[in-house]
């Protein structure tokens, strides 16, 4: 794939529909971007949701067989075959991500026997342990 010759790159890191839309506005302008970074261009959607989308960089916070050992909440293989048995399609890293979101935040929640904002972050902030997206510590 050669790069573009224009003068300029773009950084996008917008919600998904703005990402999509500021490529889009700029793969129109001549001179094009030289160079395009979209945070969106990690979701499986955003290859079908803009014009072109190859040349374009994203940053991929997970990929399937990336996470180490889930200490909290299922494994990455169980929760791929479950998602992909219920939607019918495989899971992205949103999903993902917000799966293993709901792991600390549950268990969270019941190590502090209470869903107050204090008492939350008191337990989210001494966890140093891993999910199926991965590690996580604050």
């Amino acid at each position: 794939m050669a790069v573009p010759a224009g003068p300029w790159a773009l950084v996008s890191a917008g919600t998904f529909e703005d990402d999509v839309q500021a490529v889009n506005r700029a793969r129109r302008q001549r001179p094009p971007p030289r160079l395009i970074f979209s945070v969106a261009a990690g979701v499986r959607e955003f290859a079908d949701e803009v014009d072109d989308p190859d040349g374009i960089y994203g940053a991929g916070q997970w990929f399937p067989g990336s996470a180490t050992r889930a200490e909290l909440g299922p494994p990455q293989d169980a929760f791929l075959a479950a998602y992909a048995a219920a939607t019918g399609q495989p899971a992205d890293y949103p999903g993902v991500q917000a799966a293993a979101a709901s792991v600390i935040a549950a268990h969270c929640a019941r190590q502090a026997r209470s869903t107050a904002r204090g008492k939350l972050w008191a337990q989210a902030a001494a966890l140093d342990t891993a999910t199926l997206f991965g590690g996580f510590r604050i």
